[in-house]
């Protein structure tokens, strides 16, 4: 793993009451996991943006702020690692974009640099996937506004869709007793079963990349048991990279 000095900019904001800076990690190659060092905390996948109060813990010197370093982890499992903490002196109401410069070797890139290729495209796949559903809720909301009837049957007819299979999901925070069906999870997620089972866990779907899909309806058929006995993967090498084989639930996750 190397260990490179990250090239550090700021944007001022005018206007801001708040005493808040937010710290973009930037690698160099798209596709990057991003952990913060002190507390081995995945921040995210690709530009993640952190917001910091430097009127806390975070304030070291008169007009500076410390913040801890972060590893970029690449999909061929090259690593590079900022100064373990980064002194930030432009302001606190700055904007901080904090370049990760990648330094992998030929046979590394050669791995990474078509990752990054396609995963900017899934990106922006789901840009304009999340566009698309953005309008189609607004058209939905205008609609049920102008008329109540014909907004409760396209809902009845929305219903009526095939069981949705994530590519892969994440575990959820927020639900940790478990759950009967999809409408017992958060908004977007799954009520994941495994195989002859009546109960599961809220996950949350994601694309072969990690980033979130687009919001899907609660599907009616989640209440019954699960009597899909293949599932989604029998072993790791079956899910995407960066995702294991949940043995229990047959389910890739991360």
């Amino acid at each position: 793993m190397k260990r490179i000095s990250a090239l550090i900019t700021s944007i001022l904001i005018t206007g801001c009451s708040a005493l808040t800076s937010t710290v973009t990690w930037q690698p160099d190659i798209a596709g990057a996991t991003i952990v913060e060092q002190k507390t081995g905390v995945v921040l995210g996948s690709n530009v993640v943006a952190v917001e910091y109060n430097p009127r806390a813990e975070h304030v070291s010197t008169p007009g500076c702020f410390d913040i801890n370093g972060v590893t970029a982890k690449w999909p061929s499992g090259h690593e590079v690692s900022t100064d373990p903490v980064i002194k930030l002196c432009q302001g606190y109401r700055d904007d901080y974009h904090v370049k990760v410069p990648y330094a992998g070797s030929e046979q590394q890139r050669s791995i990474d640099i078509p990752y990054a290729v396609e995963f900017n495209k899934a990106l922006q796949q789901q840009q304009a996937a999340q566009s698309a559903s953005n309008d189609y809720l607004l058209a939905t909301t205008i609609m049920a506004l102008s008329n109540n009837a014909i907004a409760l049957q396209q809902t009845k007819n929305a219903y009526n869709q095939p069981d949705y299979i994530p590519v892969n999901t994440v575990r959820s925070t927020s639900q940790s007793s478990g759950c009967k069906s999809d409408y017992e999870c958060g908004t977007g997620q799954k009520c994941v079963k495994a195989p002859l089972n009546s109960t599961g866990v809220c996950l949350s779907p994601v694309n072969e990349f990690g980033m979130p899909v687009p919001p899907q309806l609660p599907n009616p058929n989640s209440v019954f048991p699960n009597y899909n006995l293949t599932g989604q993967c029998q072993f790791d090498t079956d899910c995407s990279i960066g995702f294991k084989c949940d043995r229990k639930l047959k389910a890739c996750v991360k």
